[in-house]
């Protein structure tokens, strides 16, 4: 097994088993027709009686994640590990104590008890669990096996810790859809293609190359799919969105909730914290920047600093224009009243349109300017 793949996958098991009290590895077998390995559950069994699935085992204690792959291939069908991919990362509804961890293991050539399946195969095994993070894990690992660009292989290191974000954020949303199985688009795409019919979201390598930081592609992904999920629905406190009859104040609403939301989520999942907040804001800066009314989305960020400052009690959005800074406060019930922010302008009109305010001013202004807020309110 190459040296830093092996090194990754026990950064990777280290951080599981702090999250995590039981992790289970499924061993994805592929060989060099680029076709993987699923066995048949007993017709007895009593979960998913007869479905498919990949062979695998669990991580035992003081193990680390590179050893017990290496175990369980071993185990298995006598494979000796070298190349090797993650692919899929999930919990299960019934436990969130449990993950399981689905690896890619090239495997020509071993005494397998099994079907290999390519593309055309595959859902004819699934008909009954197409929605299963099995069925997911699977399409997964074929995609990977027949991307031919080295970049994108790369690139795709990224996708299951995404994937596995955006599953768990629907439940936390209470969304009725079928996840969407995220996959690397085409370079021509614009950012990212979310299609709810088809349950999937195409990443185009451009925009993975863009962010360097997950959480940056993470908070606009996640934010757009409180819009495309929850269209009728402001998940605040589940209170109904009256934006055609509000105009763009509640379109500016919506987008501080979908913040609220998707910051209380990464909290919840990944010890996300405001400072990462802060950081995430200003390196997203440049997306909203100028002093257009179109363009003051920007102040949309210092609403949800407000708001998540006073644990999603009361949602504060900033409305900042040529000659003024208005602060509209709302309640849940989408009742509004404003404030009075003309002491710091001045500093949020430099958040907004300066391109050149270093991250350290960024900071100390957009601080300034939550305990300002804060005693007026």
């Amino acid at each position: 097994m190459d040296y830093k793949k092996e090194q990754q996958l026990n950064v990777l098991g280290n951080e599981l088993s702090e999250k995590f009290g039981d992790i289970i590895i499924d061993v994805i077998f592929a060989n060099n027709q680029k076709n993987i390995f699923l066995q048949k559950r007993a017709a007895d069994a009593k979960l998913f009686p007869g479905a498919w699935e990949f062979p695998g085992g669990h991580l035992d204690a003081g193990e680390t994640l590179s050893a017990s792959l290496r175990r369980i291939a071993y185990e298995i069908g006598n494979v000796e590990v070298r190349n090797t991919d993650v692919v899929h990362i999930f919990t299960w509804d019934e436990n969130r104590n449990i993950v399981n961890i689905q690896i890619l293991v090239q495997a020509e050539g071993t005494k397998l008890n099994g079907s290999w399946v390519d593309h055309k195969k595959l859902p004819q095994l699934f008909a009954d669990y197409d929605s299963s993070p099995i069925y997911r894990g699977a399409i997964y690992a074929l995609n990977f096996l027949h991307t031919n660009n080295v970049e994108q292989m790369k690139l795709f290191a990224r996708i299951p810790n995404i994937n596995h974000l955006t599953v768990d954020f629907l439940a936390f949303l209470k969304a009725s859809d079928a996840p969407p199985i995220v996959t690397i688009g085409n370079e021509n795409e614009k950012r990212f293609r979310l299609d709810r019919a088809n349950a999937t979201l195409s990443i185009s390598p451009s925009f993975l190359r863009h962010y360097d930081n997950d959480y940056e592609i993470l908070w606009i992904i996640l934010h757009q799919i409180v819009h495309n999920y929850c269209q009728n629905i402001v998940t605040f406190d589940n209170v109904k969105s009256i934006r055609s009859n509000f105009g763009k104040n509640t379109m500016f609403y919506v987008d501080i909730v979908a913040d609220l939301l998707v910051y209380e989520f990464l909290r919840m999942t990944s010890e996300f914290n405001p400072a990462q907040l802060v950081n995430v804001t200003y390196n997203l800066r440049s997306e909203y920047q100028g002093e257009t009314v179109e363009a003051s989305k920007l102040t949309r960020l210092l609403g949800s600093a407000l708001a998540i400052s006073r644990r999603m009690n009361e949602v504060f959005l900033p409305v900042l224009d040529e000659n003024t800074l208005r602060i509209l406060r709302f309640d849940k019930f989408l009742r509004y009243a404003e404030i009075d922010a003309s002491t710091i302008k001045t500093s949020l009109k430099r958040i907004a349109t300066d391109p050149k305010i270093s991250y350290e001013k960024y900071n100390t202004d957009l601080r300034k300017a939550l305990d300002c807020l804060k005693g007026e309110i």
